[in-house]
């Protein structure tokens, strides 16, 4: 009964490539080599294909349907650092949501006064650089009185009244 060996077939005249020993002195065969290469070969295409995420969007709003979704969720984690560490046992998703929004939208209203704000100041300046003219002088009465709320055609109808009445 003949035992199987990792030597090569002693009738080496009559043995196929495959079975020969690549190099004199290694008892692994050409087969065997060509396995190892071949096993290797697979496991390095399953770590590109799925442990290393490639996957190729099928159409433009795809693409862009991705970008804006890690967009959002980049800013959602950075909103979510407002919350304390206390709090953050007790919140789910939706108390977490409301808690941004409530942030945004107190930032917003601060940015909204400081526009607002901004803008009032450059009329004013605006409108006192104009008083060489006849309306520029009824526009900063209209200022002094602290009307600045009014509107165009209340402002006209200060200009009419004014140029009537000869300021």
């Amino acid at each position: 009964m003949a035992s199987a060996t990792f030597a090569a077939n002693p009738n080496s005249e009559n043995e196929p490539w495959i079975e020969r020993p690549p190099l004199q002195g290694i008892q692994f065969r050409i087969w065997h080599l060509m396995f190892f290469c071949l096993c290797a070969f697979g496991v390095l295409i399953v770590l590109i294909c799925c442990c290393i995420r490639i996957r190729v969007p099928r159409t433009k709003q795809e693409i862009e349907a991705d970008y804006k979704r890690k967009k959002i969720a980049t800013k959602f984690r950075k909103r979510l650092k407002i919350i304390s560490n206390q709090d953050m046992e007790a919140v789910d998703l939706r108390k977490a949501l409301e808690i941004i929004i409530d942030a945004d939208y107190q930032q917003d209203l601060q940015q909204q006064k400081a526009v607002v704000l901004q803008v009032n100041t450059d009329e004013q300046e605006k409108l006192i650089s104009d008083q060489k003219s006849s309306f520029g002088k009824a526009v900063a009465n209209v200022i002094k009185v602290g009307r600045l709320s009014m509107n165009k055609r209340q402002i006209l109808s200060m200009y009419q009244v004014s140029t009537l009445a000869g300021f």
